[in-house]
């Protein structure tokens, strides 16, 4: 039989998930901040309305979809585990793997180099 939760444990969790999302908004801003990204230009990178990403931004909205951070994380080349909070350090980077990916990348046929690029788009959401 499932434990119901008390009054008390219930408002803990409440409580934990408003801090958790307050950081991840202070932790998008920062990176936008950090990497002089306008709400235009993010909404040109992500795909995602202007509008949405203010509400999210602000907390207007509470609850920020795991693709709009997917998205954030690989245009801002910040780790989704930082942006997400699950991870404090923001410093590791896609870049740290550019040589092994472009090894990687030159060991290929054309079109297996093709496949990979398709794969990518498809990942992030581009076209």
């Amino acid at each position: 039989m499932a434990k119901t939760l008390t009054d008390f444990e219930r408002m803990q969790i409440e409580d934990d998930i408003k801090i958790l999302m307050a950081e991840r908004r202070r932790r998008l801003n920062e990176v936008m901040q950090d990497k002089h990204i306008t709400l235009v230009e993010l909404e040109k990178l992500t795909g995602v309305a202007k509008s949405s990403i203010q509400r999210y931004l602000t907390g207007e909205t509470t609850k920020i979809p795991i693709d709009f951070f997917e998205k954030f994380a690989m245009v801002t080349n910040t780790p989704l585990d930082y942006v997400t909070c699950y991870d404090k350090q923001k410093n590791t980077s896609i870049g740290e793997y550019r040589g092994e990916f472009e090894d990687l990348l030159a060991s290929l046929n054309e079109q297996q180099r093709e496949q990979v690029k398709q794969y990518a788009r498809f990942i992030s959401g581009s076209k």
